[in-house]
């Protein structure tokens, strides 16, 4: 009978630990011009439904991994992620000759990575006292990889970030439940970092301890991990069909800073599920820019260009958090309900020029974190807000909103709130339609302050 893949429980595979169990499936499979890797429920070395990863399992180019209905834990005290590309702390993989491709991480069924106990590991420990760098902490982990997949399965417990990819492009993370209680400290989902481009991200839902969903370029750890010749950009994504929350950072993120450009990013339906969750106070469902962690220098605008989002409902706080800086983008069909106080607001720093946002139906009916909404949203609540305080300048330098054009806005419930707050330095045009056009407008009266109403 001809094999088409391999498992763990093969006679020869069988290891001390089951993390070489599976090593060695891996090793077989390759060795037999196989492809595929298949881990089953049941863990014959055992004789449990469980699989203990105590080691990392490395992954060689064009391999297949298939969870197929197993639950795979980290062993209690251990420093590894549960996959990681060979060539991860290789020196072949900071060249373009060293990118591995055809990896694809699968699940079936109920497949489950579980991070059991936390290590001890954080961000404010890694490399101190004995302990590794924080990467270790990821489910996966991913670096110079192409045409890769990770997909159909659920990770809970997670001691850092489920999924970490660097310089990793033309792949698919979808159908991925997150389930993070914020336990230990920034517990995002899927996170893309430096060099990532080309990848759709789809179908993820549950909950962040941190960000959902995090594409970040910054200048820091991932400085060493850069791949000669590559571009550094994030670029060429797609995000969509989100339906999940943080417990109280953002579902989705996007920043940069160092001279990293994040461009041309579709972001097409985000729906915060934290409705009638009274633990779960996402301060954004989605945030773009952040004047923080900056290693060199801030983003300049025209760093953070194209970006398109759109079909996105928010329930808490702020649907869209504008901070740094953003350049010809759009914002269209946005849902504000619940306890939200704004559609979009800069909190108090950004430079943004020539953005459209279009089809807002805000129907908020009451206020509830009050100190969360005033730190998150700007100390005005309104539908818009677009507040620039110059004794709180943005990193980004000269802080204003230019040639920012608003239409089509549907607005109910907001009592003596108006429809747009704007101050400092901002040039915002107003398309009205017979409900919007009798909302009031407010400024702080200065003259760098222009709103239009047509």
């Amino acid at each position: 009978m001809t094999e088409h893949y391999i498992t763990p429980n093969r006679p020869g595979c069988v290891g001390r630990s089951d993390s070489e169990s599976i090593q060695n499936a891996i090793a077989a499979a390759k060795s037999n011009g196989l492809d595929t890797v298949v881990i089953p429920r049941r863990n014959e070395r055992t004789g449990e439904m469980l699989w203990n990863i105590s080691e990392t399992i490395l992954l060689p180019s064009g391999i297949t991994i298939i969870i197929d209905n197993a639950h795979l834990r980290l062993a209690d005290g251990v420093f590894c992620n549960m996959f990681r590309n060979e060539n991860m702390y290789n020196e072949a993989g900071l060249s373009a000759e060293g990118e591995q491709h055809d990896i694809r991480i699968l699940g079936r069924g109920n497949a489950l990575l579980d991070g059991g106990n936390h290590n001890g590991l954080t961000e404010r420990t890694s490399m101190k006292e004995g302990y590794p760098h924080i990467y270790h902490n990821s489910f996966i982990l991913l670096h110079n990889v192409r045409d890769f997949e990770i997909s159909g399965m659920t990770m809970t417990e997670p001691r850092w970030w489920c999924v970490n990819l660097i310089y990793c492009s033309y792949g698919r993370v979808g159908d991925i439940k997150v389930f993070a209680r914020d336990n230990v400290p920034n517990q995002d989902g899927i996170d893309l970092r430096c060099g990532c481009h080309n990848i759709v991200v789809e179908d993820i839902t549950g909950q962040g301890g941190d960000d959902l969903i995090a594409l970040t370029g910054f200048q820091g750890t991932e400085t060493k991990h850069a791949v000669a010749g590559r571009c550094i950009d994030i670029h060429s994504v797609v995000i969509r069909s989100i339906r999940g929350t943080s417990v109280t950072k953002a579902i989705v993120a996007l920043r940069n800073h160092d001279g990293v450009r994040l461009h041309d990013i579709l972001i097409d339906g985000i729906v915060d599920s934290a409705a009638g969750e009274p633990d779960n106070r996402p301060y954004a469902a989605l945030r773009i820019g952040q004047n923080h962690y900056v290693h060199t220098r801030p983003s300049a605008l025209g760093e953070t260009f194209n970006i398109n989002a759109q079909n996105i409902h928010s329930s808490r706080n702020t649907a869209v958090l504008l901070c740094s800086t953003l350049l010809n983008s759009s914002l269209r069909n946005i849902y504000s309900s619940g306890s939200a106080v704004c559609a979009v607001s800069t909190n108090t720093g950004a430079q943004i020029k020539n953005l459209l946002i279009d089809g807002v139906f805000y129907t908020a009916d009451r206020m509830e974190n009050t100190a969360c909404a005033a730190d998150r949203c700007g100390s005005h609540e309104a539908v818009f807000n677009f507040e620039h305080h110059e004794d709180t300048p943005a990193l980004c330098g000269s802080n204003r909103s230019e040639n920012v054009v608003i239409s089509n806005v549907f607005a109910s419930n907001l009592g003596s709130r108006p429809l747009l707050y704007a101050s400092g330095r901002a040039d915002v045009t107003i398309i009205d339609n017979a409900e919007s056009a009798r909302l009031p407008v407010l400024t702080d009266g200065g003259e760098d302050v222009r709103v239009t109403r047509i």
